[in-house]
């Protein structure tokens, strides 16, 4: 009897082993965010990606044509669809919620959209708030927003508002601030379901799917779309413009070159991050072909900003895995590069020097951007009122470029913050956001392997931060990898207090208690 009762728990056992692995979601080995099929759903990103891509390019050539009213109908008409799939994928599984906040955030402000740029809201929020508004709910009832420093960026969020009522241009604050904290919560949402690395790397994976899905409308725009595609002033279409010195630069299917190297960016810093949870080799093809596509057209669009850091973030994650490795393979690819310059040195020297005497125009802004900050450093002039600052009669620069109010960026992220909430909530924004990071590098344990994106994410955005707006923004696809990333590695230190030390830490402790004990036995022997 007894051997037949342990026979029947053995086939139980089997049978319940079989149905949770037909059951329940398997892990994320094979990398690129696609978990292992199950037999209760199968499996179709795949099949996603053969449909839908093919479908974009249709819509991009379709989009080509002169009728406006026929673009604008196609294109809400797939937006109304693909919203309704994203958001039912994203209520199912909050880690898709990343690639659901890129999809939200990208393509309103397509180019071959003909619209003004700064007249767009009306095509976003319908996207984001069916989105956001559910995932702040569910956020506010998992508490996250009362932990830790989530409780004090919404603090900051909170000193945001209040610098409304005295903004410079409240309409346009208030517009961004809304947006801000909502993609602020739904990222919180998602970072408040990680927990564990593997949870890490499919966020990372979904992200970086995405990010292959715009690098390859891009992909299109460079290959087939023509440069002008129509339209005059605010609502010029082009996939290439000529700057004020008749330099030629991409833009892909966004606004403005920066967005080609803002979304290399976020690409390499994702993809590299990535790179060892990919399993299969023909991802990995895959992920480093959409890393080298990203890199050529942000060359193609000399965003030579991005390209710099990320050239510097790249670097230092090779240090500090390989070594000495690294160092050789760094010092060949000076080599090359100086070779390739004196090479190539009279196509691409106008490129490299363009505007570096006065950073295109930036120090001027600057110098105006410090004394108004020492105006006024205390309270700001509202929440991203930004170049609103620059309609003052005192400011000398009456270029077209820096007269578009608060849609002119600052191009640098502190004076953004300083400007305004002022100084002493950029301090205090700035503690909260190195905060998680500082006592991760400091830590000798990374269950979570969070410590390359020290390197690959946030170095490159805070040396950005010099040289472009954007730092404290949730928005846009370098906003979000950075937001999420914070969430991430707060969610982390959060866990690792509620949990105690983990169980390397323990050994450790352990094996120093019985090595001390060791000696002093060892010594009362010999006494």
């Amino acid at each position: 009897m007894k051997e037949q009762s342990r026979s029947g728990e053995r086939d139980h056992d089997t049978m319940f082993t079989k149905l949770s692995r037909k059951t329940q979601p398997g892990p994320t080995d094979e990398g690129m965010g696609w978990p292992l099929r199950t037999s209760h759903r199968p499996c179709s990103y795949r099949l996603i990606i053969v449909f839908i891509v093919p479908a974009v390019v249709v819509l991009l050539f379709l989009l080509n044509s002169r009728d406006q009213e026929l673009q604008i109908g196609v294109l809400g008409v797939l937006s109304i669809i693909a919203l309704y799939q994203v958001i039912r994928y994203a209520f199912r599984e909050p880690r898709w919620y990343i690639c659901a906040l890129m999809i939200e955030e990208t393509v309103p402000y397509f180019n071959v959209i003909p619209v003004s740029p700064d007249s767009r809201w009306f095509l976003r929020y319908p996207l984001l708030f069916p989105l956001a508004l559910p995932a702040l709910w569910s956020t506010i009832k998992t508490g996250i927003l009362f932990q830790g420093r989530f409780g004090l960026m919404v603090m900051y969020f909170v000193w945001s508002a209040v610098t409304v009522t005295y903004s410079l241009d409240p309409g346009a604050s208030m517009g961004r601030l809304v947006p801000d904290f909502l993609l602020f919560s739904t990222l919180c949402y998602v970072g408040s379901n990680i927990k564990s690395a593997e949870d890490v790397q499919q966020v990372l994976g979904r992200f970086v799917l995405a990010c292959g899905l715009l690098q390859s409308l891009t992909a299109v725009a460079y290959l087939f779309l023509a440069e002008v595609l129509g339209g005059t002033g605010e609502t010029l279409r082009a996939t290439w413009m000529v700057d004020e010195r008749g330099l030629a630069r991409f833009c892909g299917v966004f606004n403005e070159p920066n967005a080609v190297g803002s979304l290399m960016l976020a690409t390499v810093g994702a993809g590299v991050a990535h790179w060892t949870a990919v399993r299969t080799g023909w991802r990995k093809v895959l992920l480093a072909s959409t890393m080298v596509a990203g890199v050529f057209f942000a060359i193609a669009a000399d965003s030579r900003s991005e390209t710099f850091v990320a050239i510097i973030g790249c670097t230092s994650y090779a240090i500090w895995r390989y070594r000495l490795k690294a160092f050789v393979t760094v010092a060949l690819f000076i080599v090359v590069a100086c070779g390739c310059f004196y090479a190539l040195k009279p196509e691409i020297q106008p490129y490299l020097n363009r505007g570096l005497d006065t950073m295109t125009g930036r120090t001027g802004a600057w110098d105006f951007e410090i004394a108004k900050a020492e105006a006024n450093p205390f309270f700001g002039y509202g929440y991203q009122s930004e170049g609103e600052i620059l309609r003052d009669r005192h400011f000398n620069n009456w270029q077209n470029i820096w007269d578009r109010g608060a849609y002119t960026p600052l191009h640098n992220g502190y004076m953004t913050l300083i400007i305004g909430t002022g100084i002493p909530a950029t301090i205090f924004w700035l503690s909260i956001f190195l905060g998680p990071w500082w006592l991760l590098i400091r830590g000798r344990e990374d269950p979570w392997k969070l410590k390359p994106l020290v390197l690959l994410v946030i170095l490159p955005a805070l040396l950005l931060a010099l040289d472009e707006s954007g730092l404290s923004e949730p928005r846009s696809v370098r906003g979000l990898l950075l937001y999420v990333s914070w969430t991430i590695a707060e969610r982390y230190q959060i866990v690792s207090q509620q949990t105690g030390p983990s169980a390397p830490e323990q050994r450790d402790a352990g094996r120093e208690v019985r090595s001390s004990a060791a000696a002093e036995l060892q010594r009362l022997a010999h006494s």
